[in-house]
């Protein structure tokens, strides 16, 4: 399970790129207001999704760093968003 930090920021760069992207992301500034925390919570929670393999910090290819998206969260989150919706 995601830390608090980690998950809002799921959360903040799933509505920013959509539910379906993977390989995109907004800038580490768009996301860090976005997300709504403090810099000390967004490095450490950023650090926790890079760490699993949720998203990685593009700082070559754009003038500003950009929080790319990897597949695993956007599957992570879906499931998240369907615990409990079965019907028996």
């Amino acid at each position: 399970m995601l830390s608090g930090e980690a998950l809002d920021i799921a959360f903040a760069l799933r509505s920013l790129i959509g539910a379906l992207t993977h390989g995109d992301g907004p800038t580490m500034e768009a996301l860090r207001e976005a997300a709504r925390l403090s810099q000390a919570e967004f490095e450490s929670g950023l650090e926790e999704l890079e760490s699993i393999g949720f998203a990685v910090i593009d700082r070559e290819t754009a003038s500003e760093a950009r929080v790319i998206v990897l597949p695993p969260l956007q599957v992570y989150l879906e499931d998240l968003e369907n615990q409990g919706s079965e019907d028996f």
